[in-house]
């Protein structure tokens, strides 16, 4: 489980980094803000500690619902929404 879990942070830090610099691309105005929530949004998962399969299964869940989904359904759309001519559903 802990492999799958660093496989997992190391894609996301992989995707949060070629989003920026699609954002940067585009002239986002709120590249800025994606970038400080992406780095919290790792620092939180990176900062827990060793747990049972059990509960790290339920903490990347909660991660994932309450954290990561959140993100890509409000921030992410309101930065492409911050540029005209850009569609949100479409990257």
């Amino acid at each position: 489980m802990d492999k799958c879990l660093a496989m997992l942070m190391d894609y996301t830090v992989f995707h949060f980094n070629r989003e920026i610099d699609y954002f940067k691309s585009i002239q986002s105005s709120t590249v800025n803000e994606q970038q400080r929530l992406h780095d919290e949004m790792v620092a939180i998962r990176k900062n827990k500690g060793k747990t049972t399969d059990y509960f790290l299964g339920l903490e990347l869940e909660t991660w994932m619902v309450d954290r990561l989904l959140p993100h890509i359904m409000e921030k992410d759309v309101l930065a492409l929404k911050s540029v005209p001519n850009q569609n949100p559903f479409k990257l």
